[in-house]
């Protein structure tokens, strides 16, 4: 598998996801592998985006549907909630 055809969602990935992490953190840092939905690999990189919601928000997140949630405000993480909630 290459960064470029990474899917964090895909479960195959589960048993042994360093191999792939390494080589995203080294050539594909950041990766787009849904339209609008983007993997951040480095540590330093995805503290900017947590600590900038403001550029990276997610208030427009169409959560409802997308993974099977009834109820997008009950089903969300802290990776889809900008503050201050």
């Amino acid at each position: 598998m290459t960064a470029t055809l990474f899917n964090p969602l895909d479960t195959t990935l589960l048993d042994d996801p360093f191999d792939i992490w390494a080589e995203l953190r080294a050539t594909a840092p950041v990766t787009e592998f849904a339209p609008n939905f983007f993997y951040i690999a480095r540590y330093e990189d995805s503290l900017d985006v947590f600590r900038n919601f403001r550029a990276f928000s997610n208030d427009w997140l169409p959560v409802s549907g997308m993974f099977g949630a009834e109820d997008p405000e009950q089903e969300k993480t802290v990776q889809e909630m900008d503050p201050p909630r």
